[in-house]
């Protein structure tokens, strides 16, 4: 650059042009320095999947949970399959008295979500190495679908599961491997007595 230049551009810019005129072996100035010096990469922001944009956005129910709105829809289901309950010839309120009347105890029975089996009313007790549900259907032909059904869907997860049809309603029992050869099997003695109820011999 020449240096007759006689505008004053400030000392900051004169710094500056005073460095141009150095060769080529000169080092570089402080400012050509910062210019050229490399930047850090900007992080790439990481993809959000769909799963979790959907859990962001999905209500949530109870205060310190997430994603309880699928929850509080069976809850909702279950209620209302209770209120819908239509009349059946063997109920399970009939075959849990009778399993306690000839010494089978379940403890506490509750009711489960019927609509998984298509049935439309559904209870369910255990005890040690073993789980009884009895589920009602509102005709034989459909309980005798359902419990084709279960058993297809069911059948890799609960390989030792035994279900049996009486009318219109469906118990299925689940139970753990005998003790031994000599030991009783209750769920030979469940189903016995669950087949003989509503006038069955």
């Amino acid at each position: 650059m020449k240096t007759k230049q006689t505008v004053t551009i400030g000392m900051g810019l004169m710094v500056a042009l005073a460095s141009c005129r150095h060769d080529n072996a000169a080092p570089a100035s402080k400012a050509a320095e910062v210019a050229t010096a490399p930047t850090a990469p900007t992080p790439t922001p990481t993809p959000t999947t769909g799963a979790q944009a959907a859990a962001a956005e999905e209500p949530t129910g109870v205060p310190g949970s997430s994603n309880m709105h699928g929850v509080a829809q069976v809850l909702a289901a279950v209620k209302q399959e209770a209120a819908t309950r239509a009349q059946v010839k063997v109920p399970t309120d009939a075959v849990f008295a009778a399993l306690q009347s000839a010494g089978i105890e379940l403890g506490h029975r509750k009711q489960v979500y019927a609509a998984l089996v298509g049935a439309q009313y559904c209870e369910a007790a255990g005890a040690p190495g073993i789980a009884v549900s009895v589920c009602e259907y509102r005709s034989a032909e459909a309980a005798a679908k359902g419990m084709e059904s279960a058993g297809a869907k069911f059948k890799a997860m609960a390989p030792s599961v035994m279900r049996t049809r009486n009318d219109s309603t469906v118990l299925t029992v689940n139970r753990a491997p005998a003790a031994g050869p000599n030991s009783v099997d209750p769920a030979t003695q469940i189903i016995k007595v669950f087949s003989t109820l509503g006038g069955r011999a």
